[in-house]
């Protein structure tokens, strides 16, 4: 007999395919539950991607009116006692909810979970905060249905990863986070022994003081062969030994790294692109380091990089130590770069270094001191023509100056635009749209004074083929 729980554990074993989903949503529709099995369906088509600009923003109006009217009957019990994100929901199941570890142990939750988890479709949980019941978790039957599983200081320690993973609890994960100052390179080599993660992509390892050794067992371990995703956070002992770990087999299998606050420096970069072994990159984060120029400089050796798509560069503790030029130039020595997020460097005069960003796809800027030359560069340059998504954030543009800086512009490669303004972000909107200058737009995002409910639904109705947000 066919239940909520059986069409979730079908959706679990196979988590990036559609397929399992749209069964789900059919059966849903059967049993009454149009408007769930509505949201999987455009939230599937969405995910797959349209281009055709009013059936985006068609679907994308309806996905937000769903929301609205049924996220709290979706969830339940649960709405009360864990935090959702906004953007939780993706293809028409929960990706994670949030909980404090001990609401989550309490036998009264964990039996209102058993059927709730799979009602509203929680694929994922996120555990915080330690509490004496914490060996409850190792035996709880909620586990086995999950695809992610986030921990942050619940005082998992050595010994207590070693049980958690030691049985098959975790065996449908794809994504194990592990904040922990509790445990140590020990519970990090754990995870490298069990063959109960053999299906996990996406690992991430924060504020643990492991050693290089250790990392290297993650990285070359035979029952983390699925491993595509990894980040380090907040810890810096695997650093000891960087030339031998640099050499490790096991960098070649990533597709994206992630180093947050890890205070590495232009040396020891060096190391971990030298020998070839991230050279099949395609995202790369690094924010939080002490890099300077001559780290920056190490991006642009030949043959570091070659497959690199994405470079998140942001919050250098250095920044200022940073000749922007290096950084830019960098990307002239990265062929396949589509996609760039800066954030915290002083540009000066974008006008610059135009050369180096014309081949860009996506440019997001966060907090980057733009004075109006280098706003108007940005929304009117013809030289930025590839830009399909950008972003400035964190630079209050004041809006009576549009006009004058979207005069000439012609951007109709252009999807997605977000920028903030001071004043009116509804009247800030309006220039944009009226200007004719992103003929392609699909998506404005204006962060400013909010106009009301009303005066939303009504702009939004006089641009239908424009997603607006405020």
């Amino acid at each position: 007999m066919n239940t909520h729980a059986s069409f979730v554990r079908s959706i679990v074993q196979t988590p990036e395919d559609d397929g399992p989903r749209l069964v789900f949503a059919d059966w849903l529709e059967e049993q009454g539950e149009a408007p769930r099995a509505e949201l999987i369906r455009i939230q599937c088509e969405l995910a797959r991607g349209v281009e055709e600009r009013a059936r985006f923003v068609q679907l994308r109006v309806r996905e937000r009116e769903l929301v609205k009217q049924h996220a709290d009957k979706w969830l339940g019990p649960l709405a009360t006692t864990c935090y959702v994100a906004r953007d939780s929901l993706e293809r028409g199941m929960i990706r994670e909810l949030l909980f404090g570890m001990a609401e989550f142990l309490r036998p009264k939750m964990q039996r209102t979970a058993i059927e709730w988890f799979a009602r509203a479709g929680v694929l994922g949980v996120a555990l915080t905060n330690r509490t004496k019941s914490l060996p409850d978790l190792f035996s709880s039957p909620l586990l086995t249905d999950l695809c992610s599983l986030t921990l942050r200081h619940v005082g998992l320690g050595d010994g207590s990863i070693h049980q958690l993973v030691a049985g098959n609890a975790c065996e449908n994960l794809r994504s194990f986070t592990w904040f922990e100052r509790q445990a140590s390179g020990a519970g990090v080599r754990h995870l490298a022994q069990t063959a109960s993660l053999k299906r996990l992509t996406s690992l991430t390892l924060g504020q643990i003081p492991f050693d290089s050794a250790a990392l290297q067992a993650v990285l070359e371990s035979p029952h983390l062969g699925s491993l595509t995703s990894l980040c380090l956070a907040e810890t810096t002992r695997w650093k000891d030994d960087l030339p031998a770990l640099g050499r490790s087999s096991g960098w070649q299998k990533l597709r994206e790294l992630a180093l947050r606050d890890v205070d590495l420096n232009g040396d020891e970069l060096r190391s971990l692109l030298g020998a070839g072994g991230l050279a099949g990159l395609r995202i790369l984060r690094l924010s939080g380091n002490s890099l300077r120029s001559s780290g920056v400089d190490v991006l642009a050796e030949d043959g570091a990089l070659t497959n690199l798509e994405r470079l998140d560069f942001s919050l250098d503790r250095d920044f200022d130590t940073i000749d922007l030029s290096h950084l830019l130039k960098a990307l002239d020595h990265l062929p396949a770069l589509k996609h760039l997020q800066l954030s915290a460097p002083v540009f000066g005069s974008l006008s610059t270094y135009l050369a180096h960003l014309s081949r860009l796809e996506s440019l997001e800027l966060s907090y980057c001191n733009l004075e109006l030359p280098s706003f108007q560069t940005l929304l009117a340059s013809k030289k930025l023509a590839r830009l399909r998504t950008l972003t400035i954030d964190g630079n209050d543009l004041d809006s009576k100056t549009l006009p004058s800086l979207l005069r000439g512009a012609h951007r109709p490669k252009l999807r997605e635009l977000q920028l903030c303004v001071e004043g009116s972000s509804a009247e800030a909107a309006l220039v944009i749209l009226d200007s004719g200058a992103y003929p392609g737009l699909i998506r404005l995002h204006v962060n400013g004074k909010e106009p009301s409910a009303r005066d939303q639904v009504k702009l939004q109705r006089q641009y239908p083929q424009v997603l607006l947000e405020f």
